[in-house]
């Protein structure tokens, strides 16, 4: 399961192997099910917004990136996160999105970690170019490989060009990205 607001609206991911999708109205304190999720989520699956739209991994062991319209109720599905690179395969298990409005190519980008641990990519920080659909790595993530694990969770303020992050794995290490 999975959150994110955009203005009063909540939208959440089900989880638990099934394709729910709704929206909570935070004013009214009513809940609305909407057009379910192009395949089934368990767990790792992840929501963000650009306040426009929703953007969601699927799951634990998959690589599927989809992007939700609220202005008309669809799911289109968009560039995979990185699945490979040499031998090493990303694992989405338990991954974080957060989204930033100007990221260091200057344009919306969102930010994704990659959740679990131990091959080279398992543990790194991804940035998706909106305007590219395109997934580069990340390379500022401090002492990669197997930075991020399970429990790691990144945000990025409003307004704001910094994510930050936490590690994950029962500890207290917090990280903060330029």
């Amino acid at each position: 399961a999975a959150l994110t607001s955009i203005g009063t609206n909540l939208y959440a991911l089900g989880g638990n192997n099934t394709k729910l999708f709704g929206k909570y109205d935070t004013t009214n304190g009513t809940w609305t099910g909407l057009s379910s999720a192009p395949d089934t989520t368990t767990s790792g699956g992840a929501l963000t917004n650009d306040g426009t739209y929703v953007y969601a991994t699927r799951e634990e062991n998959t690589s599927e990136f989809w992007k939700y319209n609220p202005g008309n109720d669809t799911w289109s599905v968009i560039k995979d996160v990185p699945a490979t690179a040499g031998a090493a395969t990303v694992n989405t298990a338990r991954g974080s999105l957060a989204y930033t409005a100007t990221g260091p190519s200057g344009g919306p980008e969102i930010y994704y970690s990659s959740g679990n641990s131990s091959t080279d990519l398992i543990g790194s920080l991804f940035r998706y170019k909106i305007s590219t659909n395109t997934w580069p790595i990340y390379s500022a993530v401090p002492a990669a490989p197997n930075t991020f694990n399970y429990g790691a969770s990144i945000s990025n303020p409003s307004g704001s060009d910094i994510v930050y992050a936490l590690r994950g794995v029962g500890t207290g290490t917090f990280w903060k990205y330029l």
